[in-house]
């Protein structure tokens, strides 16, 4: 209830909410109609150039619509959040293979919004306001991926699954730095990388969400220094200059809908999908108190 309360308030409290965290919206140009509809949410943010986080790995390359909200959180809610998730994470041993085959080195599980303490609730229910706007969908249970640090620990390349989940992915990094590659599905020699800070928010939806493999790499090579959170680069002397450490990251992604579709074409997975609390009216908040308490 305390959630959905939350999600309900207005735009302006989401605003004044969000100022706090002094974050900065960085949206690349080819996504002004992302950033027209989410002004409502960041009017206080400086937008800025997104070059400096964003670079093209291909000549010519044009990056998908996407957006990226640095320092989305405080650092005392990034170790509130971590606080309570490290628990249930060190009850599992890192995998070595994902049963997709996608993920290495890792540990992972799901947990509802109403799961999270109330502290966390608010912070995150911030964060959906930001990465979802006002008509925020049904949601998915928050799925939680820790990635273990160095090398050994990546994600490749691939579109998440459509009959799993809906039009927006959205993912808080927690702990430290890393690098995200998105390279285009029928033109693989297009791609772009983005730096995901400490603390940062990345929403990847419509083109980004179906069109572009995103992954995360091994290491931090090409992530300017200068550009890294300061307690991560100072980390970097026992680990290595370009080694990436422990990251968390709290994903959230809606509901998949029965029939799907962009610019037109049917998305493969039209079988109906788990249900996780009950589908709401367009513009209506979600109803998290639905939602199982445990998976």
């Amino acid at each position: 209830a305390g959630i959905r309360r939350l999600l309900s308030q207005s735009a302006a409290a989401a605003a004044a909410a969000a100022r706090r965290t002094h974050g900065r919206w960085l949206v690349p140009q080819c996504a002004q109609q992302i950033r027209s509809r989410r002004l409502s949410h960041s009017a206080h943010m400086a937008a800025v150039d997104a070059a400096s986080l964003l670079i093209q790995t291909a000549p010519r390359t044009v990056a998908p619509p996407l957006v990226l909200l640095t320092d989305a959180i405080t650092a005392e809610e990034e170790a509130s959040l971590v606080e309570q998730l490290a628990p249930p994470l060190r009850r599992r041993n890192y995998l070595c293979a994902h049963f997709d085959g996608v993920i290495e080195q890792y540990r992972e599980l799901e947990r509802p919004l109403p799961w999270f303490s109330p502290s966390n609730q608010h912070t995150l229910a911030r964060v959906i306001r930001l990465a979802f706007g006002t008509a925020t969908p049904a949601l998915l249970p928050a799925h939680v991926l820790e990635l273990a640090p160095g090398a050994a620990s990546f994600i490749r390349p691939h579109v998440d699954h459509v009959g799993a989940s809906g039009r927006t992915i959205a993912g808080l990094s927690l702990l430290s730095d890393s690098v995200m590659q998105l390279t285009h599905v029928d033109a693989p020699e297009r791609s772009v990388r983005l730096f995901l800070r400490r603390r940062s928010l990345y929403v990847l939806e419509g083109e980004a969400r179906y069109e572009w493999k995103h992954e995360i790499l091994p290491d931090l090579l090409g992530f300017p220094v200068e550009l890294r959170t300061e307690a991560d680069a100072a980390d970097e002397s026992e680990r290595g200059a370009h080694d990436k450490g422990r990251r968390i990251a709290v994903v959230i992604r809606d509901e998949p809908r029965a029939v799907d579709s962009v610019a037109g074409a049917v998305l493969p997975g039209g079988m109906a999908p788990l249900r996780y609390g009950a589908i709401q009216a367009e513009g209506e908040p979600p109803d998290l108190s639905v939602f199982p308490t445990e998976r």
